[in-house]
Formats: C-alpha cells, structure tokens, sequence
C-alpha cells in the first residue's frame, strides 16, 4: 500500500499538467476506522506544492486544490491491483512463464471490462512482466 502510494503521488505531482513538481511527503497507516472494525488505511501529509524540476524554485498547488481525485485514485488503483497480485503470484513460487501467463490473462479480463464500461482502465495494462527464462 505504501509503494503503490508514494509512486501515485509521486508520479501525478511531477506531471506538468498537474502540478509539474517533486514532491516529499509522509504516510501513516491506520488499521482500523471509528467503527473500530478492520479498515487498512493511509493518512498521507504533504506539503502544498513541490520543488520544480530543476531545484531552483519551489512550485505552489492551487489555492484549496492540490492534486486530482479522480486522477489518483486511477493511477492509485491500477499500481496497487499490479503489485498485490503480483506478489501473490511469487508467493506462490510460480515459474516465470506461469506468471506471465497469469498476467496475460488478467490483462484481458481488464481489456474486455474496459471495452464494456464496466471498469475505467487496466490495472496490469504495460505491466513488467517476467523475463522468460527455460523452465
């Protein structure tokens, strides 16, 4: 949860279209919500703005506005679903190919989703997947 956070954050700030800053930030996890039943989540503190690219001036988000929604919980959701299901995989000490397979095979599932409105975007669309080795 933390890596698929820091990279969405990371990424979105550092586009031009959006804030087109480096950004720090910290995170903290909470385990449970008010109801005190089990609701893993993150509390993120982040500055109101960034460092430009070049390091010579600092980059201010817009009044009451710092990042869009929308557009992080997107890129959020996608890098998240990659990297637990991914793990999950190489938990199951899977071969290379197993999982690439595995990958394939979710992929289109999203395709097939995404052509019916049913989700907005592939999560393991361009996904990394393993080298083939032979095994």
């Amino acid at each position: 949860m933390f890596r698929a956070t820091a990279e969405t954050l990371s990424t979105i700030a550092a586009d031009p279209e959006h804030l087109g800053a480096e950004i720090g930030f910290f995170a903290v996890l909470h385990t449970w919500g008010q109801n005190l039943l089990f609701h893993p989540h993150l509390h993120c503190v982040v500055p109101g703005g960034g460092v430009s690219p070049d390091g010579s001036r600092w980059i201010p988000c817009r009044p009451r506005f710092f990042l869009p929604v929308r557009v992080l919980s997107c890129l959020f959701r996608r890098l998240f679903l990659t990297i637990a299901w991914r793990k999950h995989l190489e938990a199951r000490a899977l071969a290379p190919a197993s999982i690439r397979r595995k990958l394939s095979a979710l992929s289109s599932l999203f395709d097939y989703l995404c052509e019916r409105n049913a989700v907005v975007g592939n999560p393991v669309d361009g996904v990394k997947r393993p080298i083939a080795n032979n095994q």
